[in-house]
């Protein structure tokens, strides 16, 4: 009798995987490699994708793989070694012109390793940053990157360098001068596109408090001051983070709570003096929200992504919400995720183009759950789309 119910047991798990992965199949983030190790995800357009896989033993060798319409298009495999210098040899995308993508990487010059006070890491003065063409024949002309950078955005895709005659941000092979105002040698958190030959940067100052200076073509336009990473209210935790600009000048900035779930949500909007005007709270009805990504769709109007989770475990969904340039809610787009996978943190990645991708997992260890389901990277529009909304609205508040 117990074999009985452990051979149906064992069939049932079975039907599940079958059901579950033949949904999504052909969108398959790992094809055949090991699953105890870590997966990174850099989607290029609507039809191509790379996926890194660093594993977490040392006898196992990283791989990467270019994905073109759910089909393996090329891929990479490279040899074994410490964890942290795994990491660092890895090739990830730099950037890409539809059939040469170009990646960047670092090689180790010693077999010396910088011990910090809390964590084992390579020295980085002992890499060499190199840049290789993928294509057809593998990594081709690979060379040393001579300039001195000192943040990269975007998956690469922004860079900012430091230079004697100052720093500079490049994006798709054009320079853009950082303006004098900003101390040389500033580290930056962060750096979003912003319009014609402008950016956002987030930094920290001298003073220990966070900016964000709007600049274009050189010149600081405004500089507002922004909560630091993270602070502690009581025992709560809040959590901010730049998110988006727009294209009137402004940006948006997201509060998190840590309430147990994550909704509601606050985005806090500057204008285009860089002053604090209004507040949108985003809420759902008995549901996890957490946001994702947010960018400007080819309208120019501000797109954000986001997930809703049941507290029940049994609904699983990505959204994504257009707004105007008042900030008022035109468009509101729900895409279901299979309940199988369990995936209650979905992630949302954009590609250069802005299309925009769902990576699902199943949570119960690293593809190793009881259904051992593949992880899969699918564009957005590809997932079910549904009419329900699970009460997800948008408040807005002006000061």
């Amino acid at each position: 009798m117990k074999r009985t119910i452990a051979f149906l047991l064992l069939a049932v798990l079975l039907a599940a995987a079958v059901s579950a992965g033949a949904e999504y199949r052909g969108w398959n983030a790992v094809m055949g490699e090991p699953l105890n190790g870590a997966r990174h995800y850099y989607p290029l357009d609507a039809h191509n994708a790379v996926i890194y896989y660093r594993p977490y033993d040392e006898t196992t060798p990283w791989h990467v793989t270019w994905h073109r319409d759910g089909e393996v298009y090329r891929d990479l495999e490279g040899p074994c070694g410490d964890r942290h210098d795994l990491e660092w040899r890895v090739p990830k995308p730099f950037s890409w012109d539809g059939e040469t993508l170009t990646v960047t990487y670092r090689v180790r010059q010693t077999e010396q390793y910088q011990r910090r006070m809390d964590v084992d890491a390579p020295d980085p003065d002992n890499y060499t940053v190199m840049i290789a063409d993928w294509t057809a024949s593998g990594l081709t002309n690979a060379r040393a990157v001579e300039e001195n950078w000192s943040g990269l955005f975007e998956g690469g895709r922004t860079v900012v360098y430091r230079r004697e005659t100052g720093a500079v941000i490049r994006r798709d092979g054009k320079e853009t001068a950082v303006p004098d105002s900003i101390p040389a040698g500033t580290m930056f958190l962060d750096c979003w596109p912003a319009g014609e030959d402008a950016f956002l940067l987030k930094f920290r100052g001298d003073d220990g408090k966070a900016y964000v200076v709007r600049a274009a073509n050189g010149r600081e336009i405004y500089r507002a001051e922004v909560p630091v990473s993270e602070t502690y209210t009581g025992d709560e935790a809040v959590s901010f983070r730049l998110f988006s600009a727009d294209r009137a000048g402004g940006f948006i900035r997201q509060d998190g709570f840590n309430h147990g779930d994550y909704s509601p949500v606050y985005l806090v909007h500057y204008n285009a003096a860089g002053k604090e005007d209004r507040t949108l709270v985003l809420k759902g009805d008995d549901v996890c929200l957490s946001l994702l990504r947010a960018a400007q769709d080819p309208e120019g109007l501000l797109t954000v992504y986001g997930s809703m989770v049941s507290n029940s475990r049994k609904i699983y969904t990505v959204f994504a919400l257009t707004f105007d340039d008042d900030l008022n809610l035109l468009r509101r787009d729900v895409r279901k995720i299979d309940p199988e996978y369990g995936d209650y943190s979905p992630g949302i990645f954009l590609a250069q183009d802005g299309t925009p991708w769902a990576k699902i997992e199943e949570v119960n260890g690293e593809g190793g759950g009881w259904l051992g389901l593949c992880p899969v990277l699918i564009p957005f529009d590809k997932l079910e789309k549904t009419d329900k909304t699970y009460g997800l609205k948008v408040l807005q508040y002006n000061p």
